[in-house]
């Protein structure tokens, strides 16, 4: 497993459509596809053991999104909730 950046216009790397989505609304998320791209070592940010999780942000920041989003979702379900 490993990080590394892909640039728009590389052979096999698409961007697909954008995702509507709750909350974060002024960072875009697409689709991304990648078939057969051949990443050069240059492109490589950093690599991880397979057996290992990468320590601190990549983690941790997906889970604080996602906390985020269910947060944000439950706020705007009661918001819309039909009151008597």
């Amino acid at each position: 497993m490993g990080l590394f950046v892909l640039e728009a216009g590389m052979p096999g790397f698409t961007k697909g459509r954008k995702l509507e989505k709750l909350g974060r609304l002024a960072q875009d998320t697409a689709e991304l596809f990648m078939d057969d791209v051949a990443v050069p070592s240059t492109r490589c940010l950093r690599a991880w053991k397979r057996t290992a999780l990468p320590h601190g942000q990549p983690c941790q920041e997906r889970l604080s999104i996602a906390i985020t989003a269910v947060a944000s979702a439950e706020k705007r379900s009661r918001s819309r909730s039909v009151r008597p």
